[in-house]
């Protein structure tokens, strides 16, 4: 197994949402790491970390918290995929530190330990569940798969029994070898023992919140498990069971029902559309969120609601955004709160919202909510500033009046900071908003040019390399669209053709013909407003010789390179 210490309340195969333009998983790690993270693939996670420093899944283990925030922000690692990762290598450091006095314990958090268990009322309900380690030996049996598992089998009869308390006792026991901090969790082993079916029929016991509690929690574990586990507890009736437990009076209860509807959510879209079928998923959010007062919310509520929204946003198809207006106007608001985590949901949120076509983002302008995540872009944390980076882009993408709304909001000086910001990711997202705003009306591509683009993109494009540098040429392409001849000027000055020269020596079809494009409005330019210094800049730059090798090479884009210079360059090919 992969992971010793997963906190299965988290789902760890969030569906993905990409901005438009940009390919499915590009920048982001491969899809087969994320699923054999998702498995605890042993073999395949030891192939996937080599390509990413790691030489051994050994290695994996000598992570820290800083490198995993680069696998975020520089690869895509999804935040709740990331704050996984880090409990479990956090979980692995206090697992050495049991065997190992010398062992620093300075760099991992303490282990939360459920609370305990009360039929008064309900308790202040933790982050994390995460179940006791009594003894080394203890764990090894509890956490064993086999189907004739002790632990699991003594459970499952007192789950069976007649009598409250022993179910409730059995219940728990289940709950904690799910929950435990292990190598690999039961939840296989709990689906043959065929105790699903009465777990599920325990949610429905109002009359005992403590049953439906460690019911509720166990199940919420079960489906945090591979697509299969998933499925199988679905088809069982959890869905229903989980949405009529919302209504229960116990917060401690409703929280493990939303774990469990957020871990279903995001596995899958038609599991995500059945949640949504329900009926009253979205409504029992915006109660749950209803106090004007964040502050007097509990911050594991909030975050979970906000996760589980997010969750119910994301996948394509898309879900119907009538299904999901009512909570909008408090996402709105909890976009005003001070916590990273739910900022950085709330962005999640708004980022899969807006990405489509011009009516989607149209929906996330009507929330009023442009200045704020312009604010939000500025954030400490990565994972807000990305998300509201993210969410601007998209609406870039749309109309001339929805990218007007960014503009007014003061978002290009911070595009432009944030093409220096030390995450690759972040940078090549802003080159991407950039490029949007490009191609909209002159005066908004002059906005553009006013917070410094022409003296930055040379530069920048030399520092750049890869997916950041392919987004900063399409906002150079973009920009000599219109052919406007104070803008190819702007252009011409900044470096462009030294930048199209550099580009056109890539072999990257996708770029060279992008730079071709590029090349073409600003010669065809020159030519309309009587610019020779255009063709001269070309010549000067090497681009007559550039040309001249694609044309004579099998590359896609050598009929065009031969376009140009027959029209520009007077050379024929006969």
């Amino acid at each position: 197994s992969f992971c010793p210490a997963v906190c299965t309340l988290l789902t760890f195969r969030a569906m993905s949402a990409s901005a438009p333009g940009q390919a499915e998983g590009a920048g982001g790690l491969p899809e087969d790491f994320i699923e054999l993270l998702a498995n605890f693939n042993l073999k395949g996670a030891q192939n996937a970390l080599t390509g990413y420093g790691v030489s051994s899944v050994e290695g994996f283990w000598d992570l820290d918290g800083k490198q995993v925030e680069v696998m975020q922000v520089e690869h895509g690692l999804k935040p709740l995929h990331a704050q996984k990762m880090r409990r479990c290598l956090e979980s692995q450091k206090m697992e050495k530190a049991d065997n190992s006095p010398q062992h620093n314990l300075s760099d991992a958090a303490p282990k939360t330990e459920p609370a305990e268990e009360s039929t008064a009322a309900a308790t202040e309900p933790t982050t994390t569940r995460v179940g006791r380690i009594e003894s080394t030996q203890q764990t090894a049996d509890a956490n064993s798969n086999a189907p004739d598992n002790p632990v699991i089998a003594v459970a499952v009869q007192q789950v069976l029994s007649s009598e409250l308390s022993i179910q409730i006792e059995g219940t728990r026991a289940l709950r904690r070898l799910l929950a435990t901090e292990s190598a690999s969790l039961p939840i296989q082993a709990v689906i043959d023992a065929g105790v699903i079916p009465p777990l599920i029929s325990f949610l429905d016991r109002t009359a005992q919140p403590d049953l439906q509690l460690e019911a509720a929690w166990a199940l919420a574990n079960v489906v945090s498990g591979d697509f299969t586990q998933t499925q199988h507890c679905t088809q069982q009736g959890v869905i229903p069971a989980f949405l009529k437990l919302l209504q229960a009076e116990r917060a401690d209860v409703r929280e493990q029902a939303l774990w469990g509807l957020g871990n279903i959510s995001g596995d899958s879209v038609p599991l995500r559309d059945e949640v949504l079928a329900g009926g009253h998923v979205v409504e029992s959010l915006r109660r749950e969120l209803a106090s004007e007062d964040v502050s007097l919310m509990t911050l594991t509520i909030t975050r979970v609601c906000t996760w589980l929204f997010s969750n119910l946003c994301r996948g394509k198809p898309k879900p119907d955004v009538e299904q999901l207006r009512p909570m909008l106007p408090t996402l709105e608001r909890m976009l005003h709160t001070d916590d990273s985590e739910v900022l950085s949901n709330c962005g999640t949120a708004l980022a899969a919202l807006s990405d489509g076509n011009n009516e989607d983002i149209q929906v996330v302008v009507d929330l009023g909510v442009i200045p704020r995540l312009v604010k939000l872009m500025e954030h400490h944390e990565k994972s807000v500033k990305r998300e509201a980076l993210r969410v601007l882009g998209n609406v870039v993408s749309g109309t001339e009046e929805q990218t007007q709304a960014v503009i007014d909001a003061g978002a290009l000086p911070v595009f432009m900071e944030l093409i220096l910001d030390n995450s690759a990711a972040i940078r090549k997202d802003s080159w991407f908003a950039i490029s949007n705003v490009m191609a909209g009306t002159e005066e908004q591509v002059q906005a553009m040019f006013d917070c410094n683009f022409k003296d930055r993109f040379l530069s920048r494009y030399e520092a750049e390399a890869g997916d950041v540098q392919q987004e900063l040429l399409y906002a150079v392409a973009n920009a000599s669209s219109p052919r406007s001849l104070p803008h190819i000027q702007m252009l011409m000055d900044g470096g462009c053709m030294q930048l199209l020269a550099s580009v056109l020596q890539l072999e990257s079809t996708r770029m060279s013909e992008a730079a071709l494009e590029a090349l073409e409005n600003v010669l065809l330019c020159g030519h309309d407003c009587d610019q020779p210094a255009f063709l001269a800049g070309a010549r000067e730059s090497g681009l007559e010789a550039t040309l001249t090798d694609i044309r004579d090479s099998e590359v896609d884009h050598a009929t065009k390179a031969d376009d140009l210079l027959e029209r520009f360059f007077l050379i024929s090919n006969e």
